[in-house]
Parts: structure tokens; C-alpha cells; sequence
């Protein structure tokens, strides 16, 4: 017996089972490595492959559940005063398809749709617009309906613990998404500037008022996002994060990301250190030329 290839073989499926790479493997002795190596890429494919169609299975459940509700889709009093806060106005809300849910898994939720180019849902997120004590509650009612009132207190402490404001969509990759992109780009509309923010709400303020904006959903551009992007290609795009830690951030990673890859970057400083929405369409614009016009490239943070 060949106790050296005996002893190989343990350690080549020990890190087998460690999911190392392809790569890793390369050191191995080629006539006896190639081959468990080769195994393990096509055992990855494999499961990559798996992964991913239970990926779009779950999507595409959960989107055809929400489309139950977007046949007649409603917008109750509580939600349209939740989006007012922000100046968004219920046309707005109707023309981007928002709805609100009154029962099921999603009440006290209303759901924003993202469009792909052929104006198909591809995905959603679903913001809470009834308040975090309300939400947990009704969370722990549906909980104890289903299980009973002997674990309550776990419950509470579960869903208090769980609790999210934004709950986006099961398998929807929201890195391959912009908010806002099917209004720009597929809109009779001057492409010649374009701005960038963080949340959906911040981008539905902006598109009410007559801008072009798209939002990335966060504080950091993707690589798929930032194709996206380049397939826009705005002469003049303007950086409008919120002005905050975090915001600071999100303008420092998207310039140094997209600098020599669009004409033109800008930075929107908003007075007062307040976020984008709540600014009107005239003041924005206001705040676009001066940037352009003073060469703005770095963010001002008034105290």
C-alpha cells in the first residue's frame, strides 16, 4: 500500500469538504489533483446552479403573491400620510405602482415595485408605514394565532429583536437593481443629468418633481448597479446622498468608482444637512447648477 498517496487522499478530501477553490488546488500533483479537482468545480457548478434556481423559484413566489394585491391596488389613509411626510403626493405613489397591504404577511406595509425595462415587477421592498410598536404587535398576534399564548414573551422578544423597517423581496438581488431606472431610461426625458440617492423615497420625491434619480438602496454602488449606469451614461451625474457619516461615505465610494467612467460627477451639499426629499423640484435644481457651475467634487457638511 502507498501510505504517501493514502495520506493524500484524506487531505485532498479534507479540503474537499473545506470548499476550497479550484484554484487552491493547482500545488497538487497534476495526474491525481486535476481530477478531484476538476470533480469539485463541477460539484460547485452544480450547486451554484441548484442555488440559484431555488433563488428565482422564491422570487418569482413571492412576486406573483404581491400581484394578487396590485390587481386593484390600494393606498390606505395610514400610508398615504406616511409617504406625505415626504412631500410624495398619492398620483406619485399610483404611477409607481405602490400599494398598501391590509392583510396577510405584508400588513402595515406598503410594497414599491421595481420595473425591469418591459415594465415587469422584477422584484419590491416593503416599508413599514404603521410604526414599529404596531408592527410588532400585530407580528406577535399572527405568531400566537398560529402557535398559541405559552411563548409569548419569546415572541416579543424575537420580533423586537428581527424588526425591520425595509423588508425587501425573498431572492430578489437588489445589487442588480436601481431604483427609478426604468423612469429614466425608457421616459422621453433629457438624460443630460442624472442624480443618485440612497433610499426609494428620497428617488420617488425627485422623479415627482420632474428629475431624473435613480436610488441605489443604500450607501454602497455595486459593480452590476454601476453598469447599469454606464448604460444611462448622463453627461452631468450628481451625487445626492444624505448628508451624514454614512452618506459622507456613500459620495466618497461612488466618485472614487465611477470617476473616468462618467463626464461628469458633482456633489449635491443640501442646506442644513437635511436629506434630498425634502427639498422641492425648483430648489434642487438650484442646487444641481450651483454645483456644476462652482465644480463641486467633495461634500460640505454644515454644523
Amino acid at each position: 500500500m502507498n501510505y504517501r498517496l493514502l495520506l493524500l487522499d484524506y487531505y485532498y478530501q479534507y479540503l474537499f469538504n473545506q470548499g476550497v477553490n479550484y484554484a487552491s488546488f493547482c500545488f497538487l500533483d497534476k495526474t491525481y489533483s486535476n481530477n478531484l479537482a476538476k470533480a469539485f468545480y463541477d460539484n460547485q457548478k452544480i450547486n451554484e446552479e441548484e442555488t440559484e434556481k431555488k433563488r428565482l423559484e422564491k422570487l418569482n413566489k413571492n412576486i406573483s403573491y404581491i400581484k394578487k394585491f396590485m390587481i386593484y391596488p390600494k393606498l390606505s389613509d395610514e400610508c398615504l400620510a406616511y409617504f406625505a411626510n415626504d412631500g410624495i403626493t398619492q398620483d406619485t405613489l399610483e404611477f409607481l405602482g405602490v400599494c398598501s397591504i391590509d392583510k396577510g404577511y405584508y400588513q402595515g406595509r406598503a410594497i414599491i415595485p421595481f420595473l425591469n425595462e418591459k415594465r415587469e415587477i422584477s422584484g419590491y421592498v416593503a416599508v413599514n408605514y404603521m410604526g414599529k410598536e404596531w408592527m410588532i404587535k400585530n407580528e406577535v398576534d399572527r405568531w400566537c394565532k398560529l402557535n398559541g399564548k405559552s411563548k409569548i414573551k419569546e415572541a416579543i422578544e424575537h420580533f423586537t429583536k428581527n424588526y425591520r423597517k425595509t423588508v425587501y423581496c425573498p431572492g430578489f438581488l437588489s445589487r442588480n437593481h436601481l431604483y427609478g431606472y426604468y423612469e429614466v431610461i425608457n421616459g422621453e426625458k433629457n438624460l443630460e443629468e442624472l442624480v443618485i440617492v440612497e433610499g426609494e423615497r428620497d428617488a420617488m420625491k425627485l422623479l415627482q418633481e420632474g428629475i431624473d434619480c435613480v436610488s441605489i438602496h443604500g450607501t454602497y454602488l455595486k459593480e452590476e448597479q454601476a453598469s447599469l449606469l454606464h448604460r444611462i451614461n448622463p453627461k452631468n451625474l450628481y451625487l445626492g446622498f444624505d448628508m451624514d457619516k454614512a452618506g459622507n461615505e456613500a459620495v466618497d465610494d461612488v466618485y472614487n468608482k465611477l470617476l473616468g467612467k462618467v463626464e461628469n460627477i458633482w456633489v449635491l451639499n443640501f442646506p442644513n444637512n437635511k436629506d434630498p426629499k425634502y427639498f422641492n423640484g425648483k430648489q434642487i435644481r438650484g442646487l444641481m447648477n450651483y454645483s456644476k457651475n462652482n465644480y463641486i467634487c467633495r461634500r460640505v457638511i454644515n454644523e
